[in-house]
């Protein structure tokens, strides 16, 4: 139901200049493995993404991944001077389809799960609570939950 995988970030110190990053607008591309890039309001760099299907990944798997984000942001803003301060990974769980699992599960009664998966799990998070909330109160059924269901 769940894949586990490792994602990769880095940070820079704070930058100087955004040379060339119109309105230091947010970026995500859609490659495989994708990556996005966003600042912080302390003028830092954040870039991440790289994902790997592997729970526990070894040392030069790591490095490599925290390279390629260097070298990605480097392609991108070669006119932005940044030295990198952080280097982060974490595991997260990812649906096959993107979508979260919303509603009771069939094996547990009185239950009502809201599991927001990837990168969309806060936005999920607020339509989760939003069905779930028109269950319990209202009994309504939520004419589109068979899009999160756990049989789906």
């Amino acid at each position: 139901m769940v894949t586990l995988n490792t994602s990769f970030t880095i940070a820079t110190k704070p930058v100087k200049n955004f040379d060339g990053w119109y309105n230091r607008c947010i970026i995500r591309n859609d490659c495989t493995p994708y990556n996005y890039l966003r600042t912080t309001q302390d003028n830092r760099i954040i870039i991440g993404g790289e994902d790997i299907a592997l729970n526990n990944p070894p040392q030069i798997i790591i490095k490599d991944k925290y390279k390629k984000l260097e070298e990605k942001l480097h392609q991108m803003f070669p006119n932005i001077d940044f030295e990198i301060e952080f280097k982060f990974h974490g595991l997260f769980g990812d649906t096959k389809d993107g979508l979260p699992y919303i509603g009771q599960h069939p094996k547990f009664k009185n239950f009502y799960f809201a599991l927001g998966y990837g990168s969309n799990g806060i936005l999920y998070s607020i339509i989760a609570g939003q069905i779930i909330r028109d269950m319990i109160a209202e009994g309504k059924v939520h004419k589109d939950i068979h899009l999160y269901s756990f049989t789906r």
